[in-house]
């Protein structure tokens, strides 16, 4: 193994290792929370960009809503065709489970191309489901409203 490429992995999962999750500032924690309730609140599906924060980095917010929050996550594109089903079938779901502890967000890829790409968005349209921080189940691909709605009970 080529030295440079050894000192280069061992440096990356030392960052790695020693990365922690820092608590958002009050007011970001307080702004995102109330945007959160109120989608819950009225069946909406939050966009990501709504919630970012200039000062704030997404994959701390990212974090910081799944750490707290049963989150399903739809990834989409303008362009990607499969997609505009689905997102219609995620609104549907976010209104039928209004009266839950689900949060429902969308992430437009291209908008959050860097972020989309560390969480290992590869094709579209991609669903996860995060609970206790953790990725619990994901879809890849067009998914019926059953398939999605089962996955969604599974993670109640």
């Amino acid at each position: 193994m080529n030295y440079k490429k050894f000192f280069a992995f061992f440096f990356l999962c030392t960052f790695l290792s020693s990365y922690s999750h820092k608590p958002l500032p009050a007011n970001i924690t307080r702004s995102v929370e109330k945007k959160l309730q109120q989608a819950k609140g009225t069946g909406h599906v939050v966009a990501l960009r709504d919630l970012y924060h200039k000062d704030t980095p997404i994959v701390d917010i990212f974090d910081d809503i799944v750490e707290h929050h049963t989150v399903i996550i739809e990834f989409y594109s303008s362009w990607c065709g499969p997609c505009f089903p689905l997102n219609r079938t995620f609104q549907a779901l976010a209104k039928q489970y209004s009266n839950t502890p689900l949060v429902f967000i969308k992430v437009n890829i291209d908008t959050f191309s860097r972020f989309s790409y560390d969480l290992g968005i590869r094709n579209l349209p991609t669903v996860m489901f995060f609970k206790h921080g953790q990725k619990r189940d994901q879809t890849v691909g067009p998914v019926s409203k059953n398939d999605l709605e089962i996955r969604v009970k599974n993670l109640l």
